[in-house]
């Protein structure tokens, strides 16, 4: 009896582009009809344990063109008596990483509209007043201005990473140290794809462990941030120029109600998120 792999193989793959189940061809020549059983054992007992790291299953006869020739599949599988979610967590490694964005609407208060488009004086003879873009003005200046707060929305931006690391970096004391001096600040370089002052650290959430592909404790750790764009800013006719997603730009008036400065104030300090190791 004689057995080779042959060029046949099949893969099926899950949602991340992952193999999830193989079927590997072996070809058995010179069996004979009492042999049949032996040949499947033997191909079974000489394919590999593993297929990229996907376990051996189960091994079937696929055709028998005759002449002694027996074609014969090994498969590759996870157990079946997994659910989907399990089965999807089995074949997780240390380092894989899943990113996720979310865009929604956020309300906050203002006291300035983005402009004044229409204004209509009870006596045209009397001189102009201007309110700026403040709203329900009293026209009165400087601390005995007072104005209307309005309700707008304004995008809000999260995002969100599960990574998988080994359970004993996951549960370190000294990693999870590093990472709590990190809550609240800012990233002080680029940060996947997003430049620095642009991204909150929010914090994690860990996973219960469980076992990876390769028998390793491993655990998913959850990291949430909270995007700000930086962008270029102007108010009235001062050209501030780029002011950092985090930062705070704010305009400061004179006694007599108009522009005086504007400054940019900085909220939250910057660190290197690269401890995060993601």
């Amino acid at each position: 009896m004689k057995i080779q792999r042959s060029v046949g193989e099949q893969r099926q793959l899950d949602h991340y582009g992952r193999c999830e189940k193989a079927r590997i061809t072996y070809v058995a020549s010179n069996v004979a009809a009492d042999q049949i059983d032996q040949a499947l054992s033997e191909v079974f007992i000489q394919a590999p344990d593993y297929w990229q790291d996907i376990p051996k299953s189960s091994v079937e006869l696929l055709r028998s063109p005759g002449g002694g020739v027996l074609e014969i599949g090994v498969y590759y599988r996870y157990a079946n008596t997994s659910s989907h979610a399990t089965r999807r967590r089995r074949i997780k490694r240390a380092g894989d990483r899943i990113w996720r964005a979310e865009v929604n609407g956020a309300s906050v208060w203002k006291k300035h509209a983005l402009q004044t488009v229409r204004s209509i004086k009870n006596d045209p003879s009397q001189p102009d007043i201007d309110p700026g873009t403040l709203i329900g003005w009293n026209g009165l200046p400087g601390s005995s201005s007072r104005s209307e707060k309005f309700q707008v929305y304004e995008p809000e931006m999260s995002l969100c990473c599960e990574a998988t690391f080994r359970r004993k970096k996951a549960e370190s004391r000294d990693y999870l140290h590093k990472v709590a001096k990190l809550v609240g600040k800012v990233n002080s370089e680029a940060f996947h794809n997003w430049n620095g002052g642009e991204v909150l650290f929010l914090g994690l959430v860990n996973s219960d462990p469980f076992e990876g592909v390769n028998g390793e404790e491993l655990c998913d750790l959850t990291f949430r941030f909270q995007i700000r764009p930086g962008e270029i800013r102007k108010i009235g006719r001062i050209q501030v120029g780029m002011v950092d997603g985090w930062d705070h730009c704010w305009p400061l008036y004179a006694p007599d109600g108009k522009l005086h400065s504007v400054h940019v104030s900085r909220l939250y300090e910057r660190a290197s998120f690269a401890v995060l190791d993601l």
